[in-house]
C-alpha cells in the first residue's frame, strides 16, 4: 500500500486532471490508505478486531475501489488486478468463499468487456516489435475476444478453491492432532493396571 500512491500520483501528473483520472486516482489512494490502516490495526490493534475481520473489511473496500476502475482506464490491467484479488482472498482464507468470487466477478467482467470490446491495437509506441503476420487479428467477434477472459477467471476461481481446500485440509489435520493429544493426555492420566 505504501508504494501505490507514488504510481497513482505519477499517472495523474502525466495524464492531467479529468473526471476519469480524478476517480481512478482517488480510488487508488483510498485503497492504499485502507491497506495501510488494515496493517496497523492487525499489528497493533488486536483488541479492536480479529485479523480475519480486518482482512474481510479491507478486502471488501479494495474490491469496491477496484470496481471504480473499469470506466476510468483501459491502460491499467484491471482484469489482472481482480484475478490477483481472488487469489489473495483464498490465501487469506477469508470466510464466504463463493461470495468473494462472485463479488470479484463484477469488476473483472466489467473491465474485461471493455478490454475485449476495444479495437485490437495494431500500432506501437516504438519500432522493432517482432510479431508474426496475423498476430493482432482485428476480425474476431466480441464473444471470441471475451472467451479468454472468461476462461482465465474460471481458472483463477479454480485455483482459489484449491487453496481453500488446502486450508480446509490443514485445519482438519490440526484438529486430528489436537484430538490425538487430548486422548493421549486422558490415557496418561489413568492409573496403570494390569491383570496377572
Amino acid at each position: 500500500g505504501v508504494f501505490i500512491p507514488f504510481g497513482a500520483v505519477g499517472v495523474y501528473q502525466e495524464t492531467g486532471a479529468s473526471p476519469a483520472t480524478n476517480v481512478v486516482t482517488a480510488a487508488t489512494l483510498a485503497a492504499a490508505v485502507g491497506w495501510i490502516i488494515a496493517y496497523f490495526v492487525i499489528r497493533h490493534g488486536g483488541h479492536i478486531a480479529t485479523p480475519s475481520t480486518v482482512l474481510c473489511v479491507a478486502m471488501a473496500f479494495h474490491i469496491a475501489t477496484v470496481t471504480c476502475g473499469p470506466p476510468c482506464t483501459l491502460d491499467y490491467p484491471m482484469p489482472l488486478v481482480v484475478m490477483l484479488t481472488v487469489c489473495a482472498v483464498a490465501l487469506f482464507n477469508l470466510p464466504k468463499r463463493w461470495l468473494w468470487i462472485a463479488a470479484c466477478a463484477v469488476p473483472y467482467f466489467w473491465s474485461s468487456f471493455y478490454h475485449a470490446a476495444r479495437p485490437s491495437p495494431t500500432s506501437f509506441d516504438f519500432d522493432g516489435v517482432w510479431m508474426l503476420d496475423g498476430a493482432v487479428p482485428t476480425n474476431l467477434s466480441l464473444p471470441s475476444r471475451l472467451a479468454p477472459y472468461v476462461s482465465s477467471y474460471l481458472f483463477t476461481a479454480a485455483i482459489a478453491l484449491g487453496v481453500y481446500a488446502m486450508h480446509d485440509e490443514y485445519a482438519a489435520r490440526i484438529e486430528q492432532s489436537r484430538a490425538s493429544a487430548r486422548l493421549a493426555s486422558l490415557v496418561a492420566g489413568k492409573p496403570l493396571s494390569h491383570h496377572t
